[in-house]
Formats: C-alpha cells, structure tokens, sequence
C-alpha cells in the first residue's frame, strides 16, 4: 500500500468546519427504478468500494498539529458501518423523500473512520427506491465526484476479492517525524521555486490580466449588496427543496441569450431574487445579489482526481434588471470578462499561497473560529458589509447511462450545505436530458424555501417567455 499520503492545505482545511456545525459533506440523492433491496445494494456497493481508496482510508492527524493529516487506510474498515436502510411510511411522497434527504444530511459524518455514508430509502411512490450518499467534502469537490460516479454509478460491480491486509495506523512518533520531514521538503521546494514564482507574479501585477483582476474585485466589493431572510447562520440542520429543467430547453437560452447553461441558471436564480426581494418589500433599486460559484482548476490530467481542486469566483447579479434576457446577458458578459482576465487562476493562487502561510498548528483554531456560529451571527448582524449570500455550483458531468445494482438511476440530485456566513446553498447536476438542481438552506429559514423555489419556476417561464420574443 506504500506510505501513507499527506492532505493538501486545502482539503485539510475543510476538515475543520464540522464542529459545531455539522458542516463538511456533500452528497447527492438518486432515484433507482424498482424495489431495491438492502442486499443487493449492499452487495453492488461493497464490491464497488474496492475501487475507491478513500473510502477505506480516513485522515490521522498528525501530535499537535504541526503538519497537516495523512490519508491512512483504516485498520477497523467494516463497510457495514457506512451502509443502511429506512423504509418510508405510506404513501412515499417526493416530499418525504427531501425530508429524509435533509436528516440525513443535517447528521455529521464520524471521524474514527472512513469519512463517507450511504442510506438506502425504499417505499417510495412509483415503485422507486432512493439512494442517499454523503461524503466529506475533504475527499472530494464537485468535479472530484466524477470519479466517484464513474465507479458507483457507470462500472459493473467487480468480483469480490479477499481485502489485503491493512498495516496498523502509524504511531505518534512516525507521524510525527514524518510531518517534520514533509515539511522541510516541501520548504526546500518552495525555497528552489521561489525566484521562477516571484519572477512570474510580478510579470502578473504588471500585465492587463492583474489590473483587470483587480477591477473586478474592487467592482464586486463595492456594489450595493442585499442580504436576505434566507441568509441565517449556518447550523448544520438543513432543508432542502429541487427543481429540474431539460438540458435542450436550456441550451436553446443559451442561444439565444448568447450564454452558457450555467449563465441561464445564475440568470434564472437572480430574477427569482428579484421577485422575492418585491415579496418581501425589499427595495432592489440599485442593488445586486453578490454570489460565489465553484470554479474547477484542474489541468490537463487531472480531471478524476479526487480532492479540492477548485476556487471560488464572485458574480455580482443586478437585481434591477427588468427584462430575464437581458439579466441573463449580463451574467454572460460578466462570465466572460472573469476568464478572459484568469480570475479564477489568480484567486486559486493566491488562496493556495494563503493556505500554505498558515501553519498546520494555527490552520483548525483560524478555520474553526471564523466558521462558529458567533462569527456568523457576528458578520451578518446589521449593518455589516454584505459579502456573498449565495453559492451556486453546477457539477459538470459527461452523459453516461447510470445504474446500480443492474437497476437504472432514473434522476440525481446534488445535494451541498450551506455554507458558514452564507445559510444558502445551490447544486445543479446532469443526469441524463435533466439538469437536476437542490436548494439547501439553514433549517432557521424552511419558511423561506417554497416561496424562493416557486418563483425559480415562474422566473424560468419568464425567460423563456422573453428569450422567445423578438429582439427590440
């Protein structure tokens, strides 16, 4: 099995946000056609997950923090302990089945092992079964998860094979010697880096691209942000409600907006914004709704390694615009001004620099203070400097047929948390001709979600509506 692996400064990070919170997974719920019994799930899964190291390894951190943790394969694994099954009461409703969706994912993962589960839900309406999946978010991001699928959800399950013996944790002194040792090399490494990376940054501050970087920046920071009733501070307890819309409807928007699907989708939400904000006498004059989306940074190579390989973008939203087309040219060009000046290039360097600066030793007291539910309450109390309100992020996803345990998935929905200063989160996924796409919002503001989600359908009708309609 060789020596263990260490986490990268960004993964280990995310190790901290559960907590008090509960924060820390994503997962995604899957629609199977059929009565799927526990056995056969059980049986499919288990030979899959042979095939996925880390789930059989779990973080071991290192005595006192003083290098980041270590991917060690659990010496205890039992699959028995990632696996169950809840029977819905009569009659097995959709709305059940988000219910369910949302306990599950309101439950904090264990840290004594393996950081991942898995529920089987059966009675569902239609003949259908569900199956629930949660996974930290220090395994995977969004674009990580393609290769969880590609095993899960796209192979046939391999023949079982007798596990190989799995070496006991490292002692205390090992780990200890070894994050020392890691440490000096990767000094050495930046140390033999340095001049080439100095050379390069400060090519960057005197280039177009740096100037424009921090335009935009300057630009999001200032805008007349508005926070709202859905904002609340994280807890960990969340509810969630989805929505699904077919992808050729979409790329033909797209078209004729001239923007991408995700373009339509950040269009769709901010006139739903818009609505919800005049439902609630909110004056949107001059505002805008300040939104992070996830943008992956893999290079070529990379596309199914899993771990976080990604940064975050912010996209400002008019929320004074009235016509659904021209918000959603808006969007389109903002997109485009953020790629052609490498913003996401630059932030996921500089975050990278960040992480790196901050030692192992101070990374959990900063992570887990600045994510507590006093700070939250602290920096969404009136008054402050409204940051983003929303994330949005749409997980691409090459079209494959899925199925699992010889039975088809007939839809998926991602499912994300809300992330810590923010109380709100969107997820959107491919699954076959549907984008499937999941609100999670703190469960302080369920009251807050039908409304917002039925005006995500009326807003899409709306753009629609004007996307058919002539040009003026």
């Amino acid at each position: 099995m060789g020596e263990s692996e260490r986490l990268l400064a960004r993964d280990a990070a995310l190790l901290h946000f559960v907590s008090e919170l509960g924060f820390g997974h994503t997962g995604s719920t899957n629609i199977v056609d059929g009565e799927l019994s526990f056995e056969e799930f059980s049986r499919d899964l288990e030979a899959k997950v042979q095939n996925l190291p880390r789930f059989r390894q779990r973080p071991v951190f290192v005595p006192l923090n003083l290098a980041y943790p270590t991917w060690e394969y659990d010496p205890d694994f039992a699959f028995a302990n990632h696996v169950d099954h809840v029977r819905l009461d009569p009659p097995g409703s959709w709305e059940q089945v988000l219910a369910a969706t949302a306990d599950f994912h309101s439950v904090a993962l264990p840290t004594d092992r393996p950081y991942w589960f898995a529920r089987l839900l059966t009675g569902l309406e239609g003949n259908q079964s569900a199956i629930l999946f949660k996974v930290h978010h220090a395994v995977m991001d969004g674009v990580g998860a393609e290769a969880f699928q590609r095993v899960i959800f796209e192979e046939d399950a391999p023949q079982p094979i007798p596990p190989a013996p799995v070496p006991p944790l490292p002692n205390a002194a090992t780990r200890l010697w070894r994050g020392l040792r890691d440490n000096a090399l990767t000094g050495i490494n930046v140390a033999v880096h340095f001049p080439a990376n100095t050379v390069g940054l400060v090519r960057w501050l005197m280039s177009n691209d740096s100037r424009e970087y921090f335009r935009i920046r300057r630009a999001f920071n200032r805008a007349d942000g508005l926070r709202f009733p859905f904002n609340t501070p994280s807890s960990g307890r969340i509810r969630i409600a989805t929505t699904r819309f077919l992808l050729e409807d979409l790329r033909a928007l797209g078209r004729a907006c001239d923007a991408t699907i995700n373009d339509v989708l950040l269009g769709t939400i901010g006139r739903a914004v818009q609505h919800y904000a005049k439902m609630r006498n909110i004056d949107t004059r001059g505002k805008v709704m300040k939104v992070s989306i996830p943008v992956n940074m893999r290079q070529e190579g990379e596309a199914r390694n899993m771990g976080n390989i990604a940064t975050l973008a912010p996209v400002p939203i008019p929320l004074d615009v009235e016509n659904p087309r021209d918000l959603v040219r808006n969007v389109s060009n903002y997109m485009r001004a953020l790629k052609q000046c490498r913003y996401p290039l630059a932030t996921h360097r500089a975050i990278g620099a960040i992480l790196f600066c901050m030692s192992p030793v101070l990374a959990p007291i900063v992570q887990r203070t600045v994510a507590s539910v006093a700070m939250q309450r602290k920096s969404m109390a009136p008054g402050k400097k409204v940051g983003a309100v929303m994330v949005v992020s749409n997980v691409p996803r090459k079209p494959a047929p899925l199925r699992i345990a010889n039975r088809p998935v007939l839809m998926r929905y991602p499912v994300g948390g809300t992330t810590p200063h923010i109380g709100i989160g969107c997820v959107a996924m491919t699954c076959g001709p549907y984008l499937g796409v999941t609100f999670a919002v703190n469960h302080t503001a369920a009251d807050e979600l039908k409304p917002l989600m039925q005006l995500i359908e009326t807003s899409y009708d709306e753009l629609r509506a004007s996307a058919a309609a002539p040009s003026a």
